[in-house]
């Protein structure tokens, strides 16, 4: 739903935020929560946690404007706090990308409400997710509805994935990781709590399944892109 210009008029009057130049959308769903019979008592919780935040609801969700001064780190840690306790209360929430000019406003107010929507097919559970960590998986949301994936993704990508299938390897998800730290032994080893001589036996393996150059870094990319757009598709499928 679009904001019309009189109702845009309306909600910056009554958010009242002093524009700082730095600026997040915040909207919280809280349909499914324990509050959702009193957006009002929400919206008093919401002032709590995020400094200077004027809520309003809109369209049966809590809308805020949040404007920081480019230099204050204070706002990430309130987010945490957010975050907290939209799992705790069940609340379904989602912080834009953020964004200097106020003319924007509407186009991430979309934006964070995109997020909970797709927030919601990935896990249904309470969050309070930030846009960036979801662009990724906006890009394959709008590829899925519109082409095939299978032919996006890059092809060794597609035998490894067949081969995980049919022998329950798991190798997709430790090359996904091994790229994604920066192809560190000692790092990857870490996050997927493995020995380092298993590690390095299923890089290996993995490198006999497929061909990809792993030294470049257009090929890296594209490897992690279809890796995150064949893990979004195959959560929408189950």
């Amino acid at each position: 739903k679009e904001f019309s210009p009189s109702e845009m008029e309306e909600i910056l009057k009554n958010l009242g935020v002093a524009i700082l130049g730095r600026n997040h959308v915040i909207v919280v769903d809280a349909g499914k929560s324990n509050y959702a019979s009193s957006l009002s008592l929400l919206r008093r919780q919401l002032e709590k946690i995020i400094i200077d935040c004027k809520p309003v609801i809109y369209d049966e969700k809590l809308f805020a404007l949040v404007s920081r001064k480019p230099s204050d780190k204070s706002f990430y840690s309130e987010l945490s706090r957010l975050s907290a306790f939209c799992r705790k209360n069940g609340f379904f929430g989602a912080v834009s990308n953020s964004f200097c000019k106020i003319s924007d406003l509407q186009k991430y107010y979309t934006q964070a409400l995109k997020t909970i929507d797709i927030g919601l097919k990935i896990e249904p559970s309470p969050f309070l997710l930030a846009y960036h960590d979801l662009a990724l998986s906006h890009i394959a949301d709008t590829f899925c509805q519109a082409v095939d994936i299978g032919s996006f993704c890059h092809p060794d990508i597609k035998f490894l994935y067949e081969y995980d299938c049919k022998n329950s390897t798991g190798y997709m998800k430790t090359l996904y990781t091994f790229l994604l730290y920066e192809r560190s032994i000692v790092a990857t080893s870490k996050a997927l709590h493995l020995h380092r001589n298993t590690l390095i036996y299923r890089l290996k393996k993995i490198k006999e399944i497929i061909h990809a150059d792993l030294n470049d870094y257009h090929e890296r990319q594209y490897i992690i892109a279809s890796i995150r757009m064949l893990e979004y598709c195959n959560k929408l499928e189950k």
